[in-house]
């Protein structure tokens, strides 16, 4: 069954030598179209159902990574090409047609092990067919070696994985892009305080962006970049008083004495300095964001607890029940009664409607 295949890109000499210049029956592809607006790729996508999307730039209406968005939500199992990142494009140029028609190739399914396996030049010996199957113990002792800093740790382990993984011929190029991705996951859920631009960026190309072609040498050489690149940010953050701040206070934060002038004093900074610092780089106070953890912490105990409200004030660093829902309901403008009522209502009522939505299926 041939592939139904979307070109969609603003220029339109690109787009008519995409269309004429590539063979696309011998790759197998027989539903072809072509658009330079990104709306009317969404409409065309819904019409053909794309197996592929060749994503430009320069669309009318809506750009391409809105329409690949949206496409994604609709046809989850589509794949996307950016002509961006096609070896061999120039920026003004044609696009690269034999790139893309190898990129193609490998998209539907020719041959995708022994290029992801052994580069465009390797061994041409028969492939090996052990498979690699993930392991969730691999992940988790990753993970704590990641969250406990353990850099070396950390890259030796990435190392034998992948030492393991290029053991394993037989095993899907997918299937190890979607366990590289999981790898990645692990180094963003724990970089959220780091906030490290280049270390995003990196990680979201690897989720997102990264070209369906990429072997299994360019995949450990980016995750070992990952792996750099969140322990120097580490290193960084822990010396940003900035960010020696924010751990303060989240470990500190149910003290009700706490405030500006002992956090000064046991990071060693002038209060002064600390203060205004702060103010600078985040556009808020110290007590602003230790209030904003307090009551953060409020609303999930308001939420997921029975406790009373003295109790509740208390958990928060208050020692006057009055006083926290003073607080409380200037900064979230509900008092916090009124707060978890209405949580509890919500609730009730989603519970409500999944019943309903299950005896109806029931019925049917």
């Amino acid at each position: 069954m041939g592939l139904s295949v979307l070109i969609a890109i603003g220029k339109k000499e690109s787009r008519d030598l995409l269309v004429s210049g590539i063979d696309w029956e011998e790759l197998d592809c027989t539903t072809i179209r072509a658009t330079g607006d990104g709306e009317r790729g969404v409409a065309l996508a819904d019409l053909i159902r794309p197996d592929l999307v060749l994503r430009g730039e320069g669309l009318l209406r809506m750009d391409g990574a809105e329409m690949e968005q949206r496409i994604r939500l609709r046809f989850p199992s589509c794949r996307f090409l950016d002509l961006a990142g096609v070896p061999g494009r120039q920026p003004e140029g044609a696009p690269p047609l034999e790139e893309i028609a190898r990129e193609v190739r490998v998209i539907a399914g020719e041959g995708p092990r022994r290029p992801f396996f052994r580069g465009p030049d390797g061994d041409p010996s028969p492939l090996g067919t052990a498979v690699f199957v993930q392991s969730r113990k691999d992940l988790r002792e990753l993970g704590v070696k990641i969250r406990e800093r353990q850099e070396q740790a950390a890259g030796e382990a990435l190392n034998r994985l992948f030492d393991q993984i290029a053991e394993c011929e037989g095993t899907s190029p997918d299937y190890v892009r979607h366990f590289c991705c999981q790898l990645v996951l692990l180094f963003l859920n724990e970089s959220g305080d780091l906030h490290s631009p280049e270390l995003e960026a990196l990680g979201n190309r690897l989720l997102y962006h990264l070209s369906p072609t990429a072997d299994l040498a360019l995949l450990r050489r980016e995750l070992l970049e990952l792996n750099r690149l969140y322990f120097e940010a580490a290193v960084l953050f822990g010396t940003d008083p900035v960010s020696m701040v924010n751990r303060y206070l989240k470990e500190h934060y149910t003290d009700p004495r706490l405030n500006a002038q002992i956090i000064a004093a046991d990071m060693g900074f002038a209060s002064s300095y600390l203060c205004l610092l702060y103010r600078r780089r985040t556009g808020m106070t110290i007590h602003q964001q230790l209030t904003r953890i307090r009551l953060e912490q409020g609303k999930d105990l308001l939420e997921h607890s029975l406790d009373r409200l003295c109790d509740i004030a208390e958990k928060c660093g208050y020692t006057d029940a009055k006083y926290f829902t003073k607080v409380f309901s200037r900064e979230m403008g509900i008092s916090p009664r009124r707060y978890r009522e209405h949580y509890r209502q919500e609730q009730w009522e989603r519970s409500s409607r999944r019943s309903q939505s299950v005896d109806k299926k029931a019925l049917s």
